[in-house]
Order: C-alpha cells, then structure tokens, then sequence
C-alpha cells in the first residue's frame, strides 16, 4: 500500500481534536479512566452490539489457511491515530496494544420495516469514500471494494490474538467470513468532494442480507427531547468496539445534534442510539477530543494519552435525513 493511501486512511473519519500544549518533559499530567466500555462491560442490550459494524476496504482482507475465515490487517494500537499520528501512546492508557484495524469508521445494520433481516447499514457519509478522498459515493463506483465486519468486539485477547509477519512487515487477526459483508451500493447527501453538516450520512446496501444479527429501527422525525439519555457504540481508533453512555442536550444550528462524549479518529459512524426508545437516532459525525502529553516510567520517557478529565463535543447527523432509503 503506498503511503498516500495509508494517510489517506488515517484521516478517513474526521474528527476535530484539541491538543494541549505539551508540558515540560517529564511532567506527568494526571488523566481520568476511560469512559467508554468494552461490550460485555456496558450492560447495554445484546443486539445493540451486534448490529455494530467495522467498516474497512475489501484490499485489507486476505484469505487464511483455514478457508472459514479472513486476515484483517491491524496495527497494535500503540499510537494515536495509527502511524503517522500523533505519536507513542501511554503504555498504561486504556486498550493499548488491542488491534486497530485500517478502517475507515464504523455503521450500523438498520430495519427495513417489520423485517428481522436487513442488507441495509448507516453510517457517515465520508466513510464510504475512496481511499484517494478525490469521491464519495464508493459502494457505487466500485461495488465489493468496501467491507462491512460484524462482531469486533467483545474485546478478549485469546480472541483477537494479532499475528505478524515480521518479513512482510503486517499483522493481522482472524475473522469469520460470515461476518463479513461487502457494499454494492450506496445512497447519501454527500456531493462528490464535500460532506458538509448534516449531508454526512449514507445508507449503504451490503451484498446479502443479514441474519444472524437483529437490525436496529431508527427515528424516523426530528429532533429527540433535551437531556436525552444516549449509548454511542462504535471502533474509536478501529479498535474493538467500545460503548459510551452520554447525554443529548439538544439539536444544534445546523440541525445535527450535540453532545458531550468521547470519540477519537475512526469513531466515524458509531451508531447513537436513545436508551428508552432503542433507537437509532443518528450517526457520529465528529468530535472534539483532548490528546495530551504524559509520561511512562521512568519520568522522562514522553507518551501521548487520551484526557478524558474535560468534556469534549459529539456531532451526529440524525438519522431521519436517511429514512426515504430506509423502508
């Protein structure tokens, strides 16, 4: 893979960070737990979970030995934002070292009607876009060249065990097959180089239905009321799936809606789900996230850490702008 389409991918979910002015080396800055959760730790409904989707292109699967399964390419996440980000992540930060896939966000597999199966996702617009960022509308410019993954998560590492090929310089992690689904096609209110405010969505149709998972309904009018109790579920940084709950204060200028949460790059297409309803009520479109200087043992050794002691923003594009390709 050339280096153009590596960076390209790093930035692919787009998210607005603050970084803090680096103190002086070997002051350790003192930061909070991480919010957000593994699956089995949430205490969220089952089905939200698996109605969680890895969105990667099709290029970083490879056939394995064993004809039921695919190599998914991942870097251990010992860097923010992958390589060429910000740099060497705290060896004591929250899911060091899990696999981070080069992905480029997250979707969810949504209802169509009464149906217990679907072929349909959610996601942000600009996730479903060429590696080169120079279009969109991928599932329709080349069919099967985007992937879809269910069931990354539930993080145990006898599970996602990373395997590298220290000659060829990748690894990767196993995945079923019958995970993993590929776009054919693909409706959204992107333009071919924009995906300003709320046109960032896109419904995208997968090469089969799914039906071994429970396809999630979504809100089909506007605006949830003040203060609305909310689970955000997605790859923040690709990695296994992570769950936050936050709240929702209210709709902002440009009719996306805004929240305070954590999400990091790749976070992109998290599925924002109202916690009395169960529904989808819109996609993560961007954040704001705090990245700060820390130090590992011994006190001069610089590391980069996720702040999670300040409040940061959610920008979701409701879902209701999607509903006509949603039946």
């Amino acid at each position: 893979m050339s280096h153009r389409t590596l960076a390209a991918l790093l930035v692919a979910s787009v998210v607005s960070v603050i970084v803090p002015r680096a103190g002086a080396q070997g002051q350790c800055v003192p930061y909070q737990a991480d919010p957000r959760l593994e699956p089995f730790d949430a205490h969220v409904p089952s089905e939200w979970t698996a109605a969680d989707a890895l969105i990667t292109y099709s290029s970083h699967l490879t056939p394995d030995d064993d004809s039921t399964k695919y190599r998914m390419w991942v870097f251990p996440w010992t860097e923010i934002n992958g390589p060429g980000g910000f740099g060497n992540g705290c060896s004591d930060r929250d899911y060091h070292l899990q696999p981070s896939a080069v992905a480029t966000g997250s979707g969810v597999l949504v209802r169509t009607g009464d149906s217990a199966t679907s072929d349909l996702i959610f996601t942000a617009g600009h996730v479903l876009r060429h590696p080169d960022q120079t279009f969109f509308q991928e599932c329709n410019v080349a069919p099967g060249s985007i992937a879809v993954i269910f069931g990354f998560g539930n993080f145990l590492p006898e599970q996602w065990q990373v395997t590298c090929d220290p000659v060829a310089g990748n690894c990767w992690v196993l995945v079923n097959k019958d995970d993993v689904y590929f776009c054919v096609k693909q409706w959204d209110g992107c333009t071919t180089t924009t995906c300003p405010g709320n046109t960032d969505w896109a419904v995208g149709q997968l090469d089969r239905s799914v039906t071994d998972r429970i396809p999630m309904p979504i809100k089909r009018s506007a605006t949830p009321l003040p203060d609305t109790h909310v689970t955000i579920v997605g790859h923040p940084n690709s990695i296994p799936m992570k769950v936050e709950r936050v709240q929702l204060p209210s709709p902002g200028p440009t009719g996306n809606y805004f929240s305070t949460g954590h999400v990091l790059f790749h976070s992109s297409g998290s599925m924002v789900i109202d916690e009395v309803t169960g529904e989808v009520i819109g996609t993560v479109r961007s954040g704001g996230h705090l990245v700060g200087v820390a130090c590992d043992p011994p006190p001069d050794t610089i590391c980069h850490r996720e702040d999670f002691a300040g409040a940061s923003g959610v920008e979701a594009v409701p879902s209701y702008l999607a509903a006509g390709y949603i039946p």
